[in-house]
């Protein structure tokens, strides 16, 4: 009686065993420091130096790796330097990087994407950065997702299931990206069946490997590209994250502008942009200001901005000349006291003006007060504390006042040496509603009148 008979595994089993674990350990060998390389760059740490670090890592682990699969080098994953093999990737990087580019442009033209394109890079050296840093991720994920099924000798079996576990392998490969949607999870296991019909067609992984470093490359040079409904907070988030000196310019900053009713009116923009991390917002005052906060956004170097601007027509509030950019301490003393201070007027936009008027009224009565602009919060916190202290000091009333919700407020209200009891605000506590800009302030009491009584009331 054989040994299959008596229930042992043949010589060809027991080999095609040890092949299968050969394969297993090859992926893991190369997988653990690449996923852990995408982590940090996507999710965790992507400042770190050890993302980058961890993929050069990967790229060095699948000589081992082809050692151990098949005792050889990359020859073992379709990566034979063969005659004309270099022609194949050149033209198959060509191929994908003017389809990646066809693709935006199209998205673009018919209004179905938005895009932001990155800061250009510098030089020869830029260059070689940006075809390292998109060449190395593609070569080491073709190797585990197809270099590996290639070496399995699994591309006998036929295109189509060649092509649908090789495909099912770079989906898994992006679970980093899980969380994106299914339309993402579609999107891959597409480029997947392309990039393993490539690879099968021409019994050579730099086929796959071509299509796949000319898109990435596409995208690295075009910017980021989302669905038009994601672009403002795509854009806008993806930027700080990427430290991408993006200006992002907003026209429809309160309930100022008017009869297009709350669905218009973003009372809610100005917190939802202030909690972004490493966003400057501006809300300028007037033209001066405006002008300030432009030449900051485009000086910029690693963080993005967002102008908040009005629709309303504003006067110039800044009437005296100044050498110094006043809008890049974050906040400063535009009318200062007469007679001792008792209160302090905090306002950005176009309510400065408003809070200016507050003064005159409170003034009148013989309450010393000041009004500061504070055109961006984020570069004022970034000051040292003996400049806010100047600006904010502790003692006087303060009323902040924003035609948008509270949220953000209370650092420069209560915190910074104020106090809960000599604190309120001027602002929206729900949505506008449909009317002319001075209706909708006087019905929400955004007025200089209110903004005096509430500073009068905590006296």
């Amino acid at each position: 009686m054989g040994q299959g008979g008596l229930g042992l595994a043949s010589d060809a089993e027991r080999g095609q065993t040890g092949a299968n674990v050969r394969l297993l350990l090859a992926f893991a060998l190369i997988a653990l420091p690449y996923q852990a390389s995408v982590a940090l760059q996507e999710r965790f740490a992507p400042e770190s130096p050890v993302g980058p670090a961890l993929m050069l890592v990967a790229l060095l682990a699948c000589l081992p790796a082809a050692w151990i699969v098949r005792g050889s080098r990359f020859s073992a994953f379709g990566l034979g330097l063969k005659r004309g093999w270099w022609l194949l990737l050149f033209a198959t990087l060509c191929v994908a990087f003017l389809a990646r580019l066809a693709t935006i442009l199209a998205g673009l033209w018919l209004g179905w994407a938005a895009t932001s394109a990155p800061s250009p890079l510098p030089g020869a050296v830029g260059i070689a950065a940006l075809l390292a840093i998109t060449f190395i991720p593609s070569l080491v994920e073709d190797v585990m997702t197809r270099g590996i099924p290639l070496a399995s000798r699994l591309y006998r079996s036929g295109l189509l299931r060649f092509a649908a576990i090789s495909a099912v392998l770079y989906t898994a490969n992006h679970l980093w990206r899980f969380d994106w949607g299914v339309s993402e999870q579609v999107r891959l296991m597409c480029m997947g069946l392309a990039y393993a019909a490539a690879c099968w067609r021409w019994r050579s992984l730099w086929a796959a490997v071509g299509l796949h470093w000319g898109w990435n490359l596409a995208n690295a040079l075009s910017g980021a590209v989302w669905p038009v409904e994601w672009a403002d907070e795509t854009a806008m988030r993806l930027a700080a994250l990427m430290q991408v000196p993006s200006v992002f310019v907003m026209t429809h900053d309160s309930i100022g502008l008017g009869e297009d009713g709350p669905t218009h009116q973003p009372v809610e923009h100005l917190a939802i942009s202030r909690a972004t991390p490493n966003t400057y917002v501006f809300r300028p005052a007037d033209t001066v200001e405006t002008a300030e906060a432009w030449e900051i956004a485009l000086s910029s170097k690693k963080t993005p901005s967002v102008l908040s601007l009005t629709r309303q027509g504003l006067p110039t509030v800044r009437l005296e000349h100044k050498n110094k950019n006043l809008t890049e301490q974050g906040a400063y003393v535009l009318a200062d006291a007469e007679g001792k201070r008792q209160v302090i007027l905090i306002a950005t936009g176009s309510e400065v003006e408003i809070a200016l008027k507050a003064r005159d009224l409170l003034q009148a009565e013989g309450i010393g007060t000041r009004v500061v602009s504070m055109p961006c919060m984020e570069l004022f916190a970034a000051q040292d504390e003996a400049y806010r202290r100047r600006v904010l000091p502790a003692g006087p009333v303060r009323v902040g006042v924003e035609a948008a919700v509270r949220q953000g407020w209370d650092r420069w209200l209560t915190g910074e040496r104020g106090k809960w009891n000599k604190a309120d605000f001027v602002g929206m506590d729900r949505f506008g509603a449909s009317a002319p800009a001075e209706e909708l302030f006087e019905k929400f009491d955004i007025t200089p009148q209110n903004v005096a009584d509430k500073a009068k009331a905590l006296l």
